[in-house]
Formats: structure tokens, C-alpha cells, sequence
């Protein structure tokens, strides 16, 4: 049973609250590596998801696709050895997606001294 609440973008059905996403833009950020992915998802400064999934990018569009259904989906990930191929097809899934070079990503001391997910053949 689908019941309308106060608030117009929120829905009940089966007990769970749906919220439409419908003309709303999120950002997701993606932590790619050769095999997890950590994919954080966020909309006007509150983070709606964080976690991490196998890389696998038919699961990420189904989960981008299905949990914010409706949404205008913005993606980003740092170049790596893994290519552009995620990036390629996100964007076939009509899912904004850039890459961009991991050294114009602006971070403090702190962090660049503890990254560890260097790539090694």
C-alpha cells in the first residue's frame, strides 16, 4: 500500500520510507581500486551514503539507478591504473561521470603522507 506523507517527496510502501529524488542533483564520489570500490553519495552537504562494494560497475548503476531513483547523478573518480572504462559506461547508463588526475585533487599534509593504495604490478 503506497501512502502519500506530509512532506511531498516522501512515500511509504511496504513500511519503508521512499524518498523521490525526482529534478534533485547528487554528487557521488568514487574510490576506486582493482577490487572494491568505495562510493560515497551526497546532496546540498548531507551524505545520503557511504560504503563500499565490489568493483563492479553493473552493481554500482543498479544501485545508483534503484536507491536514488529519479536524480540527476554527477560522478567523479580519480584517474588510476584502471582506466576510463567505468567512466565509459556510467556515462552509457546516462549517469554524468568525469575522471580527473589524481594530483589536481586538493588535500591537506596529513592525508598525503597515510595513502597507501599505490598501485604495484
Amino acid at each position: 500500500m503506497k501512502q502519500q506523507t506530509s512532506a511531498a517527496t516522501e512515500t511509504r510502501f511496504k513500511g519503508k520510507n521512499i524518498i523521490d529524488f525526482a529534478c534533485k542533483t547528487l554528487y557521488v564520489g568514487i574510490d576506486v581500486h582493482q577490487r572494491d570500490w568505495q562510493v560515497a553519495t551526497v546532496h546540498e552537504d548531507l551524505c545520503l551514503g557511504n560504503h563500499r562494494m565490489g568493483a563492479n560497475s553493473g552493481k554500482l548503476i543498479e544501485h545508483l539507478q534503484g536507491r536514488y531513483r529519479g536524480a540527476r547523478l554527477k560522478c567523479v573518480y580519480e584517474s588510476s591504473a584502471w582506466g576510463f572504462t567505468l567512466q565509459r559506461q556510467l556515462t552509457a547508463a546516462g549517469i554524468d561521470c568525469i575522471v580527473v588526475n589524481a594530483a589536481d585533487v586538493s588535500t591537506n599534509d596529513k592525508e598525503r603522507k597515510r595513502k597507501t593504495d599505490k598501485w604495484m604490478p
